[in-house]
């Protein structure tokens, strides 16, 4: 439960309760079964091409996932605004 707790603190900068990250997990849980049977895919057709692009802008990541050399970047770096977040940054990250 402490692990669900730092995450919750990680990805939303807010702190939660154990009992809150408990009562999220279970209320998320309720839905897993109902989500995955009204998520039906549909096969694409013969000889169709599937294309993903990725450009990892907006993942928010946890300093304590940063390889070494980029959380000394990370740590070294300043915001960008005063007042308030740049596109990307997150409070505490």
């Amino acid at each position: 439960m402490d692990a669900a707790v730092a995450a919750v603190a990680c990805a939303a900068g807010v702190q939660v309760g154990k009992r809150q990250v408990g009562d999220l997990a279970r209320r998320a849980a309720a839905d897993v079964e109902a989500f995955y049977t009204q998520r039906a895919v549909k096969g694409a057709p013969d000889g169709a091409a599937l294309v993903l692009t990725f450009d990892g802008k907006g993942v928010v990541m946890c300093s304590e996932s940063l390889r070494p050399a980029t959380a000394k970047a990370a740590r070294s770096a300043e915001n960008k605004l005063v007042t308030r977040l740049s596109a990307g940054e997150t409070p505490g990250g």
